[in-house]
């Protein structure tokens, strides 16, 4: 009898302690606003030098620019992204609007230090608008590091300016 009793006060224990710890929810993660996110984040390092390099800008009524990186990329055709962004949770979703491209034919030698083989040879760009522009079917998961650093799809990226610097390097946002 006494054993029988022991067992079900152990089984009793720890029925008890499974659903105490079920109960128990973890705080939620801190999930960036469109202001939070409102900045230039370079992706890979936190300090900006000669050559950004790979960054997104986000403007706070849900407006982005993606800077694919280095202007003098192997062919690299792309120069920028243009479009919506929507914040839901963990997850940012885009709808691309249109790209500026390097508008040019020519193909030269890259530059030796910087490590391209061949570059476009061309300082005119070109917007192209987005037929039928609709929200990317999967958003990127966005997690928060802290105020300054988030991942987007397991890429680090840094914030490097809270607000747009000049027109001539960075899109200005329409009010």
């Amino acid at each position: 009898m006494y054993l029988k009793c022991i067992s079900i006060f152990l089984l009793t224990t720890m029925l008890l302690s499974t659903v105490a710890a079920q109960e128990k929810k973890p705080a939620p993660p801190k999930h960036f606003t469109m202001k939070d996110l409102t900045g230039i984040w370079l992706r890979d390092i936190s300090m900006p030098g000669d050559n950004l390099g790979q960054r997104f800008q986000f403007s706070p009524n849900g407006q982005f620019v993606f800077y694919p990186g280095d202007d003098r990329d192997d062919l690299r055709t792309i120069f920028s992204i243009y479009g919506k962004y929507r914040l839901d949770t963990s997850y940012i979703y885009f709808t691309v609007l249109k790209k500026k491209i390097w508008d040019g034919d020519e193909i030269g030698a890259g530059e030796p230090l910087v490590g391209n083989i061949f570059e476009i040879n061309t300082d005119k760009t070109r917007e192209i608008l987005i037929k039928n522009p609709h929200e990317l079917d999967n958003g990127c998961v966005i997690e928060v590091v802290n105020a300054n650093h988030i991942i987007l799809n397991y890429t680090h990226y840094y914030k490097v300016a809270k607000k747009y610097l000049s027109e001539g390097d960075y899109y200005k946002f329409p009010k």
